[in-house]
C-alpha cells in the first residue's frame, strides 16, 4: 500500500516539473552513470518523457515509473 502511495506521489511531482529544466543522473547498469540537463516534456499515466538539453540536444528520451 505504501508502495502505490509512492508512486502516485512520485507522478504528481513530475507532473509540477513539466516544462522545467531539471539535472538527471540516470543508472545504466554496471556503474555506468550518465548525468545531464534535461526539460520535462509530458508525464503520462505510466511513462514521463524528457528532451535533453546538454550534451546531446534535442533527443527525446522516455522513462517508466
Amino acid at each position: 500500500m505504501n508502495n502505490i502511495k509512492s508512486v502516485i506521489k512520485l507522478k504528481e511531482e513530475i507532473a509540477k516539473l513539466k516544462g522545467k529544466t531539471v539535472d538527471m543522473a540516470v543508472n545504466k547498469g554496471r556503474k555506468h552513470i550518465i548525468k545531464f540537463s534535461a526539460e520535462v516534456v509530458a508525464a503520462y499515466p505510466s511513462v514521463f518523457t524528457v528532451e535533453a538539453i546538454e550534451p546531446n540536444p534535442l533527443k527525446t528520451l522516455s522513462y517508466a515509473y
